[in-house]
């Protein structure tokens, strides 16, 4: 439970981080979304149940910030967590060494 609440407060800060300072910055109106990226390699890294939990706070935030319907967010980063952990189960194998 701890580690959910760390990676939804960093998701929090994230957030903030993304939609203040670097609005200013984006290369053509195109502005990296970092928790898109931070759920795929925290899904990837920590295939776990409390990254599920993260996705969906790093979602809410996006959700918060945003002028999207409520709940799009949330959705899609949730949907990536599982898919991304879906495919690391079934088509990635782990090294076994010897």
């Amino acid at each position: 439970m701890k580690k959910a609440l760390i990676i939804i407060v960093s998701f929090y800060f994230l957030v903030l981080f993304q939609n203040s300072f670097l609005i200013h910055f984006g290369i053509s109106k195109f502005i990296p979304n970092l928790i898109f990226i931070a759920v795929i390699v925290l899904s990837i890294l920590f295939p776990n149940s409390f990254v599920l939990i993260g996705a969906m706070g790093g979602g809410f935030f996006l959700d918060v910030f945003s002028s999207k319907p409520f709940g799009f967010y949330t959705v899609i980063m949730f949907c990536l967590s599982i898919l991304t952990m879906i495919i690391l189960k079934k088509y990635v194998r782990n090294p076994s060494f010897k």
